[in-house]
């Protein structure tokens, strides 16, 4: 599967035998890594300090992603596979863009794993 996604594409994971438990979130994509490619995580969850409060005009409207509670982005670079099967669902807008360029502070790209293992 060739994956023909653009600096800000939201993207989802909807293929049936996903882990549940790990890839429950959508995903902002920013740039390829040979077959992989690295992303920013959204999450409505505001407990962990880590985690930026995004708003509506940073994003073009779509349907998988409710608006009923806040959305924050988490500030940490995250390296996806590309067995985790992306479709895009969405898109940020130019500001949505800079927004994020502009309070991204972990750059550094790390996986999931490594995320969830030095977080919690």
């Amino acid at each position: 599967m060739e994956m023909e996604f653009k600096k800000g594409d939201i993207i989802w994971s909807e293929y049936e035998d996903r882990d549940s438990k790990k890839l429950k979130h959508p995903a902002i994509f920013c740039n390829y890594e040979g077959t992989d490619f690295y992303g920013i995580m959204l999450t409505h969850s505001k407990k962990y300090p880590d985690n930026i409060k995004m708003e509506r005009d940073h994003f073009e409207i779509w349907t998988k992603l409710s608006f009923k509670k806040e959305i924050y982005f988490v500030n940490q670079l995250l390296r996806k596979f590309k067995d985790w099967k992306p479709i895009k669902i969405g898109k940020l807008t130019e500001d949505g863009i800079y927004f994020i360029e502009k309070k991204l502070t972990k750059k550094k790209a790390i996986t999931f794993e490594d995320y969830i293992n030095k977080t919690f």
